[in-house]
């Protein structure tokens, strides 16, 4: 008559060198994992970083031509009110 015992109960020193070993295993993936999540970290600071100095340039660029463009309308301004002084009415 077949046993109806287990692998593990027969052999338990070889099933916990097995256990060892996938424990092991699953060690070393979770370790690679952790470095994985650090690395994904990482490089999604270094690409806010990139984005956020993007940014700062765009809203620079935009900052500069709508001054440039209140100067042109404030000298504009300026000089249709003095040419408003001299027109006859």
């Amino acid at each position: 008559m077949p046993s109806t015992r287990s692998a593990t109960s027969e052999r338990p020193e070889e099933n916990r060198q097995q256990l060892e070993e996938k424990a092991g295993t699953l060690q070393q993936e979770s370790l690679t994992g952790h470095q994985m999540s650090w690395m994904t970290t990482i490089r999604d600071k270094v690409k806010r970083e990139k984005e956020r100095k993007r940014a700062i340039a765009r809203v620079g660029i935009v900052l500069g031509s709508m001054m440039m463009e209140s100067q042109q309308f404030q000298i504009s301004g300026i000089l249709y009110v003095r040419a408003l002084r001299y027109m006859p009415y």
